[in-house]
This record gives structure tokens, sequence and C-alpha cells, in this order.
């Protein structure tokens, strides 16, 4: 799969003296294929969340397409990127994400159920790969932040996504736990997805292939 950006932008309403609005993410064009883990760096509020928000499907960008191959996200209605996202994409959110009312297993199983779907052997074996099998049954409000992380990569994982975005995946976790969480995103890319990791850590150019940086709305390569 090849994702590309052509001529994208975001801009929000701020009431201010000089301006009405805050350009969040200037025109810019992105592509990257399967195998690949980009790595995007940058300050809070440069814009990097907004991009990955717009790549993902989650935010429409104010001018420009995003194509998934020959499919212009964007073009479609409402419910069928819903599914297209479901089917196609992971994402793991910044901070904390789990459903409080579920345990770990169900919260894994949530891109499935809400389908009517169950796939027990793949929760399984992913709970199996994060070391929080034993965790099966506990709800969120009784694992640590490593474990929630965890969890919400597995979660991310459960499709076999072509597509992961990781949204500051390691921002409050500790050394062990941030590498166990780049090893499994480095892995996913070679297994052949694309996984796009937005983050403040430093330790991320270790795992990429290609690395960005956004400043003031700007991407900029290397």
């Amino acid at each position: 799969m090849i994702l590309k950006a052509e001529g994208i932008k975001k801009q929000f309403y701020r009431k201010k003296e000089s301006s009405n609005y805050f350009e969040a993410v200037k025109p810019l064009d992105f592509t990257v294929s399967s195998g690949e883990l980009v790595v995007i760096q940058g300050r809070s509020g440069s814009g990097k969340s907004t991009l990955l928000n717009m790549l993902s499907g989650i935010l429409k960008p104010d001018a420009g397409k995003i194509f998934y191959d020959d499919t212009d996200i964007y073009s479609m209605k409402d419910e069928a990127l819903s599914v297209f996202r479901n089917e196609n994409t992971g994402f793991i959110p910044q901070g904390k994400s789990a459903v409080m009312s579920l345990t770990l297993y169900e919260n894994i199983m949530v891109p499935l159920t809400i389908y009517g779907k169950s796939d027990e052997e793949k929760a399984k074996s992913l709970m199996e790969r994060f070391d929080i099998s034993n965790l099966k049954d506990a709800k969120p409000s009784e694992l640590s932040g490593g474990e929630l992380r965890r969890m919400s990569i597995a979660r991310a994982l459960m499709k076999d996504p072509k597509v992961i975005f990781a949204d500051e995946p390691t921002g409050d976790l500790d050394d062990e736990n941030t590498k166990v969480v780049f090893e499994a995103l480095k892995k996913a890319s070679d297994d052949g997805a694309i996984v796009i990791i937005v983050t403040h850590e430093e330790d991320g150019k270790n795992y990429a292939d290609k690395m960005y940086r956004m400043n003031a709305g700007e991407l900029i390569e290397g």
C-alpha cells in the first residue's frame, strides 16, 4: 500500500487581534509505503498530532487529498470511511484510551466486537506477545501505564492493519516499556505495515526508516 497526501493543510479558528485563524498544518505533500516506519518529531503544538489525525481519516483537511493507494478517503461518506478505517488502520492515541467498563481482553477485542465479530485466538496471541495474558480479566483502573499502553497496541493490531498510527505511544512510559512499544511497532513495519509515529522521544530515530520534524506547522524531512 501507498499512503499519499497531496497539498493538505489545516487551520483552526482562534479569536486573536492579529488573525482569526491559526495555521496548524501548512500545505504539504507526504508519501509512505508498506514496510516503512516513519517518525515525526516536534514540540507540543507544532502540528504533528493534527497531521496524524488527517492522515488517519479522523480529521478532514481544509484543502488537499489523502489517498490509500487509489482510494481518496475523504471522498467517502462518513459511514463508509469509518468502516474503511476499521478494516485498514490501527490507531494508538495519546494517553489512556481504554473503555473503563470493559476488561483488558474486551478492550483488545473492540475493533472486532463493534461489528459483531470475534477472534479469541488472535487476542490470546497478542496478549501473550505483550505479556499481559495474566491481566485478561482486569479492568483498566487496575492496570499500570505500561500495561495500558501494551493493551492499546494489542488492540490496534487485532485486525492486522495495513497502516498503524501512534500518537506519543511512549509519552508516559519508563525506558523498558518504551523499548517494548518501539520494538512492537518496528516488527509491524517489518511485517509489511505502514507505521507512522508521532513522538517526543529521541529513541524513535533508532527504529525509523524516515525521520521528519514538525515546526510551526511545516513538515521537514531529515
